[in-house]
C-alpha cells in the first residue's frame, strides 16, 4: 500500500488535488454536523413560539446545504479527474516498462498474466479514492462524536467500546473475504493462461486430440471459482449480521438516554432527535474505513 501511494502521489498535481479535497471533506463535515442541530433549533423555536430563532437557524440550515451542495460537486469532480490523470500516468508507465523489458520478462511471465496486470491499473488508479475515502470516514467519525460529546461526554465510552468491538468483528469478516476474493482473480488468471493456450496451440491440441484435456481443466477452474464464490455469499451474509446488531446497539444507547435526558428535562425532544441521527450514522463511516484498507 505504501509503495502504490507513492507511485500515486508522484503523478504530477495529484498530492495537491488530495490536500485540496481533504480540506473540503473537513468543511464538508462539520457543516453535515451542524445541519443536524439547526434542524433541531428549527423545531425547537417552533415549539417555543420563538419567530427570531426560526428564522435564524433556519437561514443557517439553508445556507450550510448550499454550501455542503457545493463542496458536494467539487470533491465528486476533482476526485474522478485525478483518477482519469492518473489511470493514463500508470498506462503509460505500464506500456513503457513492456516495451524496454528485458527478453526474460516475457519468458518468466505469461501474456495472460500481464494482461492481468495492464486491466489492474484501473484498480490502482483508485487508490487516491480510496485513502481519500478513508480519510473522509475518519473525519466524519471523529465529528459526529464530538457532536455526541457536546450533548453528553458520558455516552462516549460505551460507543467508543461498541466501536472497537464492531472495528474487531468487521475486519476478521473483511480479512475472510479478502482471501477468497484474491483465491477467485488467481484462479481466473490460471483459467486466462489455459484459454490463451487453447486460442495459441489451437492446431496443436486439434491434432493432438487433447481438447477433453483443456476442457476438463477450465471446468475445474471454473468449479473452484464458483465454490469460492459461494463462500463470499455466505462470508457477507454474516457480515450483514454483524453490522445490523452493532448499528441496534449504538442506536439503542442513543434512544434510551434520549428517553432518560428528555424525562429529567436535560434536553428537548428535538436535541434528542439530533442524538438519535447522530448514532444512526455512526457505523456506515467505519464500514467504509474497514472497506477501503482492505481494498488498498
Amino acid at each position: 500500500m505504501k509503495q502504490i501511494m507513492k507511485e500515486y502521489i508522484s503523478v504530477k498535481g495529484s498530492l495537491k488535488t488530495i490536500l485540496i479535497i481533504m480540506i473540503m471533506f473537513s468543511v464538508y463535515f462539520v457543516i453535515n454536523a451542524r445541519i443536524m442541530i439547526w434542524i433541531a433549533e428549527v423545531i425547537n423555536g417552533a415549539e417555543v413560539g420563538n419567530a427570531n430563532k426560526i428564522n435564524l437557524y433556519l437561514g443557517l440550515l439553508i445556507t450550510g446545504c448550499i454550501v455542503n451542495t457545493v463542496l458536494d460537486f467539487f470533491i465528486s469532480r476533482l476526485m474522478r479527474m485525478n483518477m482519469c490523470v492518473v489511470f493514463t500516468e500508470f498506462c503509460n508507465r505500464f506500456s513503457e516498462k513492456v516495451l524496454y523489458a528485458d527478453y526474460y520478462v516475457f519468458t518468466k511471465y505469461s501474456s495472460g498474466k500481464l494482461n492481468t496486470v495492464f486491466a489492474g491499473i484501473l484498480n490502482i488508479s483508485r487508490a487516491g479514492k480510496l485513502v481519500l475515502n478513508t480519510f473522509r470516514s475518519a473525519v466524519n467519525i471523529l465529528v459526529l462524536l464530538i457532536s455526541i460529546c457536546i450533548i453528553n461526554t458520558k455516552l462516549i465510552a460505551p460507543i467508543i467500546v461498541i466501536y472497537i468491538i464492531g472495528a474487531i468483528v468487521i475486519k476478521k469478516i473483511w480479512n475472510k473475504i479478502s482471501d477468497i476474493e484474491k483465491g477467485i482473480a488467481d484462479t481466473k488468471v490460471k483459467r486466462g493462461d489455459e484459454i490463451h493456450k487453447i486460442i495459441d496451440g489451437f492446431a496443436e491440441i486439434r491434432s493432438s486430440g487433447t481438447e477433453l484435456m483443456h476442457m476438463n481443466n477450465i471446468v475445474d477452474f471454473n468449479i473452484s471459482i464458483k465454490s469460492n464464490l459461494f463462500r463470499k455469499i455466505k462470508t457477507v451474509a454474516g457480515s450483514t449480521v454483524a453490522f445490523n446488531v452493532i448499528d441496534t446497539t449504538i442506536m439503542m444507547i442513543m434512544v434510551l438516554y434520549s428517553v432518560f435526558a428528555i424525562s429529567n428535562n436535560i434536553i428537548s425532544s428535538s436535541i434528542a432527535m439530533s442524538l438519535v441521527m447522530y448514532g444512526w450514522r455512526l457505523l456506515d463511516p467505519l464500514i467504509t474505513i474497514l472497506d477501503s484498507t482492505d481494498m488498498l
